[in-house]
């Protein structure tokens, strides 16, 4: 569920009894969100809620793949979530001002050792 304070333009993720901020457009949509789903709340109602540190950006998140597999993955936050097509890795890169240089090649073991999140949703839906 998506939440923003009323009179404020931040949007937040409710999971668990907690909020963490997202903070981008790019985020919010490729994490498979629409600004259509967002609830606006009071400021009362907002105070109940637990803040945490705000989501990972993927403009800034961590590119990696494995050596012998040709998906390109993000790790936002504690996962890696898979980037489903060469148009969505390029939307990454150039609005993060990135190169694809900034894609890690791990042993695949590492690859594997990160839990595993949801893909990232393609633009090609956006």
């Amino acid at each position: 569920m998506l939440i923003r304070k009323i009179g404020d333009n931040k949007v937040y993720r409710y999971r668990n009894a907690e909020l963490k901020h997202i903070p981008d457009p790019p985020t919010l949509r490729l994490l498979g969100f629409h600004f259509a789903d967002v609830q606006d709340i009071s400021k009362k109602e907002f105070r109940q809620y637990t803040i945490r540190p705000p989501l990972d950006s993927v403009l800034k998140g961590k590119l990696i793949k494995g050596k012998e597999e040709p998906h390109v993955y993000i790790i936002i936050g504690e996962e890696k979530r898979h980037v489903p097509d060469l148009h969505t890795l390029q939307y990454i890169l150039y609005l993060g001002q990135r190169s694809s240089d900034e894609i890690e090649t791990l042993e695949e073991d590492v690859v594997a050792s990160w839990p595993t999140g949801k893909p990232l949703s393609t633009i090609l839906q956006l």
